[in-house]
């Protein structure tokens, strides 16, 4: 049997083009539930939880369990922000576990509208770095319940 032989046998048609190299990534979400007060920030927890979205003090950073690049930032309301002003979300690196500072992984939910996306920006973190999620609400948001998710890769 050659390549490419579709004839009907026994064996397999072998298929001798290099598949390209997929290494492994996460997706990691961050939720919490319940309207985003105007003018304040709020730092979202990972994972799928019932927590508030009031807290007004930097959460623990999530450890980052290896060496990659957090991209593909996309955020998502159950409810549209109101009143003239948007949210903006940012992706926060915290070098090993320590202080955060903000990266150029950030995107602003317009007003009338219930999402944004970052899809091109991007930051390196090392394992042992943590990562946090920064949202700076207008002055009157009231966006309701929202997902965020990033890659990291």
């Amino acid at each position: 049997m050659s390549v490419g032989d579709t004839t009907v046998s026994n064996s397999h048609t072998v298929d001798l083009v290099q598949e390209p190299i997929v290494q492994g990534g996460a997706l990691v979400p961050f939720f919490c539930t319940g309207s985003v007060g105007g003018g304040a920030t709020l730092y979202m927890f990972p994972g799928s939880n019932n927590l508030t979205c009031s807290v007004g003090t930097a959460a623990m950073p999530i450890p980052v369990s290896f060496s990659g690049t957090v991209k593909n930032l996309y955020v998502s309301y159950s409810a549209t922000p109101t009143n003239g002003s948007g949210d903006k979300f940012t992706v926060l690196r915290c070098p090993s576990l320590g202080s955060c500072s903000p990266t150029s992984v950030l995107c602003t939910v317009p007003v009338a509208s219930k999402t944004c996306s970052d899809p091109t920006d991007t930051v390196s973190v090392s394992q042992g770095d943590g990562i946090v999620i920064e949202d700076s609400t207008g002055m009157s948001s009231m966006g309701a319940n929202p997902r965020v998710s990033i890659e990291i890769q």
